[in-house]
């Protein structure tokens, strides 16, 4: 673990290889998610994928496993307070929150709104249209972000 006092992190690694370029990123997980650890390389090629939904435990627990099930993506996790800011700063393919969200226009980016005000559905937002999917279980989550993923920049 790397941290001091209360905090503790844990770093997830991944290692890529497109043919050509070998990449290595590192990643914080636990307090302080979401900042990438200097000195490594960050995974600039790769879509974005921005959390920020409630409760903290299934963004966690999302920000743990997804490196996991879509290695070909970078996964930010930030405070739902700090969106609007990590909108701008990542600018992601997707976006998972519990409340619906304005994005820049001029960023295309899909929108899951994941239990909205506590009720069992997820919203996805893709290129204007809102799909509702009613008590997700997580092959939906996923198969949402690789619908926006697959559109990303169309």
């Amino acid at each position: 673990a790397i941290g001091s006092g209360q905090n503790t992190h844990s770093r997830v690694a991944r290692l890529s290889y497109d043919g050509t370029t070998l990449t290595f990123c590192s990643r914080q997980v636990g307090s302080g998610a979401g900042t990438f650890v200097p000195g490594y390389p960050s995974m600039e090629t790769y879509q974005t994928v921005l959390l920020a939904n409630e409760p903290g435990t299934y963004r966690s627990l999302l920000a743990e496993q997804l490196p996991f099930l879509r290695p070909d993506l970078r996964v930010v996790e930030v405070q739902p307070g700090e969106i609007d800011a990590a909108m701008s700063s990542y600018q992601p393919a997707v976006v998972i929150s519990s409340r619906h969200l304005a994005p820049p226009p001029e960023l295309n980016i899909t929108i899951l709104v994941l239990y909205p005000e506590g009720d069992d559905t997820i919203l996805e937002t893709l290129h204007g249209a809102i799909t509702t999917i009613r008590q997700p279980r997580l092959s939906d989550i996923l198969a949402a972000i690789d619908r926006a993923v697959s559109t990303f920049g169309s």
